[in-house]
């Protein structure tokens, strides 16, 4: 479900055949991956993947944000105004509908306010519960969550490495990508993105999608792991 502008229908009707989606991460490991595969290839981006835009002919099909650091909301406009012009859909959490324009190509998202809290907490989830999506585990549990919505029964998540450290070089494919992260933060960061990958292997099974893991290396361990160029 979405809010202008434009309308995100939610759940559609299953295809016959299997149909593949690539969920892109942000990790470093992209820096080892011929993107230029993609191309012609339904592939959901995120957050600041435009910072590899000049290494690669490809461009994502859809781009989704549904975080936003405090620290850094000036450039997350900057950022968001940037995917706005290129054409392809853009999903964002919906509490932002007063800070973007309406584009045709805006779409604000129905989530929920799950928080990225520690296994056990209450505001974790235990479960997707589409068609709201699940804001928890951020930008690539969301895009996720839309790929399965639009009826794509094959994701294959690439750049989705894990290990995050506090030095924010090491932690994306762009040593500039973002800011320096406290132990404290790293701490929980990990265990969450482990445990969301965790909650989405669990919920997509359930509806007959599967996730894989086409990432060069990493610690994602959740999919079962297939070669990305074996894929083409």
């Amino acid at each position: 479900m979405g809010r202008p502008g434009r309308e995100f229908t939610g759940l559609v009707a299953k295809r016959e055949v299997t149909v593949r989606a690539f969920i892109v991460g942000n990790g470093p490991s992209l820096q080892h991956t011929n993107l230029d595969r993609l191309v012609g290839e339904v592939s959901y981006g995120m957050q600041r993947i435009h910072l590899i835009y000049p290494k690669t002919a490809w461009r994502p099909t859809h781009w989704v944000c549904a975080d936003r650091d405090p620290d850094t909301d000036g450039r997350w406009l900057q950022d968001a105004l940037f995917h706005l012009q290129q054409g392809y859909p853009c999903y964002f959490r919906p509490h932002w509908i007063d800070d973007l324009p309406h584009d045709t190509n805006a779409v604000f998202m129905d989530m929920c306010a799950h928080w990225d809290a520690g296994v056990g907490d209450p505001r974790t989830p235990t479960e997707w519960h589409l068609p709201v999506v699940c804001r928890y585990g951020g930008s690539m549990a969301a895009a996720l969550q839309l790929a399965a919505l639009e009826g794509y029964d094959q994701l294959y998540v690439v750049g989705a490495d894990l290990g995050l450290t506090e030095d924010p070089t090491t932690n994306h494919f762009d040593p500039e990508y973002g800011r320096r992260l406290p132990a404290e933060e790293v701490g929980r960061d990990n265990q969450m993105l482990k445990n969301m990958h965790a909650v989405a292997h669990r919920s997509a099974s359930a509806m007959g999608v599967g996730i894989y893991n086409a990432s060069t290396g990493g610690q994602l361990d959740e999919y079962p792991r297939v070669e990305f160029d074996k894929l083409f």
